[in-house]
């Protein structure tokens, strides 16, 4: 019989965390802000190791949000970062902020070598992403639309590390196109948007005018800029052409008809209601399929299909 024993080779156990001013670790930080990395090193034993020199040797870039470039782009740091850590094997190395503004935004690893006087030697990449502002969108309570429906949406500079609305700068905001999820194809491009953003608050209100559509689920791709920059995100919501209609005899809504003998013609308007019960006019096609009743000797249902035409309807439309 055989066995397998795993194990692992290392000189140092290394912990690496990115520190915000006030010692919280984070995970993201501002391109113009200097970046405090800590770094604790440990003995096989999980004691902590004074007089171990810490270096950032590398800085490699992985694009941005959900880009993940590979290789990686490698960033040349202008100097070698270093430190030794103290009697509790802490050993802080802080990257200027001179450093970090000429850096993209998006996802980064930075490697750490720690070393003793022997020369015996350990990495660690620490992770960590740059961001100027979070676009944050809020659609209003649903998703779901009709051609011609108007969506509303609020919109905000967020601060990722403060948790607060970016205030004091200006924001603009359009939707570049808006894609199909079902085929992928780009059904509209370049909507114009009724917005307004209040630079005191940070955040804004915008909204536009549903296209046209087939039913189905859309993502619109919304841009916006400040401060600088351009970020993208993505907002789904859905087509829905599931109107609500109501049975009219001589004007009148009815839930059921008139008893009428055999033979006798049967005659009333369909009309299609949006959600606020006012009549769509959109235009639709009708499909007769069948006549479904209740027989009264045997109380089971009976249904008679109908073979007739579709026939088109601009939200109502009288059947016979």
């Amino acid at each position: 019989e055989t066995y397998f024993l795993y194990f692992e080779i290392k000189n140092f156990n290394l912990k690496v965390n990115l520190l915000d001013n006030n010692n919280n670790y984070i995970y993201t930080a501002r391109p113009t802000d200097n970046l405090t990395i800590e770094t604790i090193v440990y003995d096989l034993n999980w004691r902590k190791e004074p007089d171990i020199l810490v270096n950032a040797t590398k800085l490699l870039y992985y694009g941005e949000r959900n880009q993940w470039l590979y290789p990686p782009l490698e960033y040349s740091l202008s100097t070698i970062y270093s430190n030794t850590t103290n009697h509790q094997g802490i050993a802080r190395i802080v990257i200027p902020e001179s450093e970090t503004e000429q850096l993209s935004e998006g996802e980064y690893a930075l490697k750490l070598e720690a070393r003793d006087i022997d020369g015996n030697k350990e990495t660690q990449y620490l992770w960590f992403s740059l961001r100027t502002f979070e676009p944050k969108i809020v659609a209003e309570a649903t998703n779901k639309y009709q051609p011609g429906n108007i969506v509303n949406f609020s919109y905000g500079l967020w601060d990722p590390i403060s948790q607060t609305y970016i205030t004091d700068n200006d924001a603009n905001i359009m939707i570049t196109r808006i894609v199909s999820i079902r085929s992928g194809k780009i059904v509209a491009e370049n909507i114009t948007l009724s917005d307004s953003f209040d630079s005191t608050q940070g955040y804004g209100y915008f909204n536009f005018t549903i296209p046209e559509l087939e039913p189905g689920e859309y993502r619109a791709v919304i841009r916006i800029e400040a401060m600088d920059t351009t970020k993208t995100v993505d907002t789904r919501f859905t087509l829905d052409f599931s109107y609500d209609y109501v049975f009219l005899v001589d004007g009148t809504e009815v839930t059921t008809l008139n008893t009428v003998s055999p033979n006798q013609d049967i005659s009333f308007t369909l009309e299609f209601r949006d959600s606020n019960g006012d009549p769509t006019g959109v235009d639709l096609r009708v499909y007769p399929i069948a006549l479904r009743g209740v027989n009264d000797l045997t109380n089971a249902y009976e249904e008679i299909a109908i073979t007739s035409d579709p026939f088109d309807t601009e939200g109502e439309s009288s059947i016979e």
